[in-house]
């Protein structure tokens, strides 16, 4: 019987979550229903950079470039979120400290 590795499960796991809040992020843009004086378009860019990148994080051969986006958009969201005079969650360290860990895990060995 096939298991997944537990980092497979930890990789589709950050992808669905993150991409799920990028697609409502996305959308609460499109209806204008943002909250803190975000710009629509600077929310629908991060929004439409960590879906890319939740989309790449699912598949195996592109879960680098996908953490690479996954992770800058963490930044983004981070940098956004001082800036309307919000707290960044703390979640993000979680979200990146698992990224770290299934992208680590995904280098070819030497």
């Amino acid at each position: 019987m096939y298991r997944p590795r537990p980092v497979t499960l930890l990789r589709v796991a950050l992808a669905l979550v993150m991409g799920w809040g990028a697609l409502r992020l996305v959308l609460d843009a499109h209806r204008g229903a943002l909250n803190g004086g975000v710009h629509p378009r600077i929310a629908t860019i991060l929004g439409a950079m960590e879906l890319v990148g939740a989309l790449l994080f699912l598949v195996p051969w592109t879960v680098r470039p996908g953490a690479w986006l996954l992770a800058a958009s963490l930044v983004g969201a981070t940098l956004l979120h001082l800036h309307t005079g919000q707290a960044p969650s703390p979640v993000f360290l979680v979200y990146a400290a698992g990224i770290g860990a299934v992208a680590s895990d995904s280098r070819p060995s030497a």
